[in-house]
């Protein structure tokens, strides 16, 4: 997955930092994949909005998918 992450295009990855892949990631149950994706964001709002967030806002999305 991580060698996945690095050949994404650039302006893909370059709207994130520290973009990895993290846990829960893997198959819990032998029959459902959950992949697990965190990353800083830093959206360009009118600055007074970010002052509680000036070290950026963290993302963390998981996404799962089941064999049937």
């Amino acid at each position: 997955m991580d060698d996945y992450l690095a050949s994404v295009p650039g302006p893909v990855v370059g709207q994130f930092e520290e973009l990895a892949v993290a846990e829960p990631t893997g198959t819990p149950d032998g029959t459902t994949a959950e992949v697990t994706l965190v990353a800083r964001s830093r959206p360009p709002l009118v600055p007074w909005a970010l002052v509680p967030w000036s070290d950026g806002i963290t993302l963390r999305v998981t996404a799962g998918a089941r064999a049937d």
